[in-house]
């Protein structure tokens, strides 16, 4: 195979993987969204039961503790699959093409704060001074939940009773 046909085939198979991550992380963003939406519904489903089932409390804890570590998952390997593209494709791509490609994989760091020291420019000029991580809402919901949950559970379960004798009160 001629060396121009091989850098063709290599190129071609670069921009394949591209377009194959970058679905895989787009399937994973949407799952990890919607075992946000499972949560909140979660959440709802708790506070409608809470008198008449409060058993159902404790279920709950465990189902939120559950659904965490999804998205957790999902959350880290589309890091991954992200830090890849922009550590190991977007050099041999840009070196192709003869400019930078897949600006979004850095981009989105400067954006979250994690990354570059270059400040990206909002459409007024004016830097973008600080911005909040997009997932911070998730790990809050996801990790006050069981908890919150749980002490509803321990407060509303006979009136509270067993839990405050748990504590010696």
């Amino acid at each position: 195979m001629a060396r121009s046909e091989r850098a063709r085939v290599d190129f071609t198979l670069d921009v394949a993987e591209v377009q194959s991550l970058r679905r895989e992380v787009v399937t994973r963003t949407a799952v990890a969204s919607g075992l946000v939406v499972v949560e909140v519904v979660g959440l709802v489903l708790g506070a409608a039961l809470v008198e008449r089932a409060p058993g159902v409390l404790v279920g709950l804890a465990v189902v939120s503790s559950c659904l965490w570590l999804l998205w957790l998952d999902h959350a880290i390997h589309a890091q991954k699959v992200m830090a890849y593209l922009e550590a190991e494709l977007a050099p041999r791509l840009s070196q192709v093409a003869g400019r930078p490609v897949l600006g979004w994989e850095s981009y989105r760091y400067q954006l979250d704060g994690s990354g570059s020291a270059r400040t990206p420019r909002s459409p007024d000029g004016r830097g973008i001074e600080h911005t909040l991580r997009p997932e911070w809402h998730s790990q809050v919901l996801f990790g006050l939940a069981p908890l919150a949950l749980g002490a509803t559970y321990a407060v509303t379960s006979h009136n509270g009773s067993m839990w405050l004798a748990g504590l010696g009160a």
